[in-house]
């Protein structure tokens, strides 16, 4: 980070001017993605004149042309701002251009065959259009040695110009100013909270799994009492059944010999009998879907 803010604050001395817009790009792209954050301000009256990394409507209401006012609680912002990066960090030289070009002069040109470029028509003047040097009738005239019939064909080609909007401004080179610069690198969070993300995230996963343990240990029990269950009452049949033959047999020898205790015997076999079939019944009734009536 700080070789970054090194490089921003060297980008403006730079003399190659692709070289000066390619940096410019890096340092752009690194404010946006990265954690970096720049004010330049005027040496004379501390006017913030660039803030990269600060505020998106700040820096575009600073970089507009011209710039726009920044309103009380955006001014207020970027003061405090300011101020913390002059807490956190030392203060850098820097030189900057503005775009504070006057206009000095001004270029009206016709055409001319492009083989013969050097014959092209123009007219020199200063910024209140008075023609100072011109060429089209016989080489190059400057006002001091032309003529009457000159100046008033300069003034023509002037107008001829104008109508077909063939006019370059003349501008001085903005001049280097003087500047500080500040940085500030900005927090970074992400460190503190990933370790909580990572713990919310393994704690939900274990309790999913816990709960999905459970449920499906709960499935498996459901599942061995059901079996059992109607595997029990699978094995009751038979007897039950075998049983039930018995007492058919006894009943029959009953009648044939009249016993009064053995008729007694075999009532109170077939009561126990009629328990175990309901018993096996309900055993394998278990797990079973109920059979719904309607009822009063």
């Amino acid at each position: 980070m700080e070789s970054l803010a090194s490089l921003a604050a060297e980008i403006p001395e730079l003399n190659d001017s692709r070289l000066q817009d390619r940096l410019n790009q890096i340092v752009r792209q690194s404010t946006q993605v990265g954690r970096l954050s720049f004010v330049i301000t005027d040496a004379d009256d501390q006017k913030v004149i660039i803030a990269k990394g600060v505020d998106s409507e700040i820096e575009r209401k600073l970089l507009a042309e011209p710039p726009i006012p920044l309103n009380t609680e955006e001014r207020l912002r970027l003061e405090s701002i300011l101020e913390r990066m002059r807490q956190k960090s030392f203060s850098r030289s820097i030189q900057y251009l503005v775009e504070d070009r006057e206009i000095y002069g001004y270029l009206y040109h016709g055409v001319s065959d492009s083989a013969a470029i050097e014959q092209i028509p123009f007219v020199f003047t200063d910024a209140n259009n008075k023609p100072k040097k011109w060429q089209r009738w016989g080489g190059l005239v400057t006002s001091t040695g032309s003529s009457e019939e000159q100046l008033s064909q300069a003034k023509m080609l002037i107008q001829s110009a104008t109508a077909q909007n063939r006019i370059i401004p003349l501008q001085t080179t903005p001049n280097w100013k003087k500047g500080h610069f500040y940085y500030e690198k900005k927090p970074y969070y992400g460190l503190m909270v990933m370790p909580v993300v990572l713990v919310v995230v393994f704690l939900t996963f274990s309790l999913v799994g816990f709960l999905s343990y459970r449920r499906i240990k709960t499935y498996e029990q459901s599942a061995i009492w059901t079996g059992l269950a109607k595997e029990t009452a699978h094995q009751l049949g038979t007897p039950i059944s075998s049983l039930i033959g018995w007492v058919d047999f006894i009943i029959a020898r009953e009648e044939s010999q009249s016993d009064p205790l053995l008729s007694e015997t075999y009532q109170n076999m077939q009561k126990d009998l009629n328990r175990l079939q309901q018993i096996a019944r309900r055993f394998s009734k278990i797990g079973s879907q109920p059979q719904k009536e309607w009822v009063e």
